[in-house]
């Protein structure tokens, strides 16, 4: 059986010494059908030009160059100028995985809306919580859903897994540009109210992406129940879905005041950064370098620093603490100034 048109989107910035790592993954095995799109999100250093490079050298392999707006930005122009009836999002420093491609014509055979495939980081394994197969409805993931989002990040990460591209197109989904963290789970959530194909899901036996999670810098990074409270849109659109999808009353209160402990401290330390960067900023008098300094939570506290120091275009590091902490330690924020650091 032979695979439907499938685009691939690598959005890449600063991506020189994994891109090629990721493109030959994708392409290991893809059928000749396959478009695969890298966005070059304004990159200062050699990646555009590795774009370039590797679609002359392979043609269905499109470079695509953009002002740097950020992941979703990026993602965001690929999915215009898609031509597939599917879509897979990659990261350009993680790889797919051999196999993939011949598993996917069975499942793309049932027309799902989407399509699930395991999913392995190099900090260690990431077990999918759903059983293989078909499901017709939402409801029927059960207690899946609340780990789907929750405890692996499944269905909150734009990975592993293909969007139908009539969905994407029909709803005018996009990425929103506005966020500066969570706008993946937002997409997967808006993705999942509009899409009215049945099964609304397949997951794949097998394990077919690998994040470089340990990768200084890498896009690819834990998801946890906090990150829906790191902005104030995505809890609202998930109570949407859930009461869209028919979920019982008591199991959707349920899914909405599942979080961990340090929620409402990280919400309010994404904001004491925001403008502890803004305010160092304002006194730095040309000085070149700030390094922004989170501590507390658990590993999405990692993710929290990460994005929001590509957000405002500066050096990231953190510290993790154990979890019964995080609520304690969440509200300590530092940053560092050429040497110095000013306590908050």
């Amino acid at each position: 059986m032979s695979l439907p048109a499938i685009t691939v989107i690598i959005p890449c910035y600063k991506a020189a010494a994994t891109l090629r790592r990721a493109v030959e993954s994708a392409l290991h095995g893809a059928p000749n059908t396959l478009q695969l799109l890298l966005v070059d999100d304004g990159s200062p250093d050699e990646t555009g030009a590795l774009c370039d490079a590797l679609a002359a050298g392979d043609p269905r392999i499109t470079a695509l160059h953009r002002p740097n707006g950020g992941a979703a930005a990026a993602r965001n122009t690929g999915l215009a100028a898609m031509q597939g009836d599917w879509v897979l999002f990659l990261d350009a420093d993680d790889e797919l995985l051999p196999g993939l491609w011949a598993a996917l014509p069975d499942a793309l055979a049932r027309c799902p809306g989407l399509v699930l495939f395991g999913m392995e980081r190099t900090s260690g394994p990431v077990p999918c919580p759903l059983a293989p197969g078909g499901y017709a409805r939402l409801t029927d993931l059960g207690d899946a859903l609340g780990p789907l989002l929750f405890e692996t990040g499944y269905l909150a990460a734009p990975y592993p897994k293909l969007f139908s591209a009539a969905v994407i197109r029909a709803a005018g989904l996009r990425f929103d540009e506005t966020l500066a963290v969570n706008e993946d789970v937002r997409f997967n959530l808006d993705f999942l109210h509009f899409s009215h194909i049945s099964p609304a899901i397949c997951c794949l036996p097998g394990v077919y992406y690998r994040q470089h999670d340990e990768i200084a810098g890498s896009l690819s990074r834990s998801l946890r129940a906090d990150l829906l409270d790191a902005e104030a849109g995505n809890r609202p659109a998930l109570a949407r879905l859930l009461a869209g999808a028919g979920w019982p009353p008591a199991g959707r209160e349920a899914l909405l005041r599942q979080s961990r402990p340090a929620d409402a401290a990280l919400w309010l330390l994404e904001s004491l950064a925001a403008g502890l960067v803004a305010l160092a900023r304002a006194g730095m008098q040309g000085k070149e370098e700030l390094t922004l300094v989170l501590a507390g939570g658990v590993c999405s506290n990692r993710l929290i620093c990460e994005r929001l120091a590509r957000h405002f275009d500066v050096r990231s590091t953190s510290h993790e603490f154990a979890a019964d902490n995080a609520c304690g330690t969440a509200l300590y924020g530092a940053l560092a100034l050429r040497g110095e650091e000013f306590q908050a």
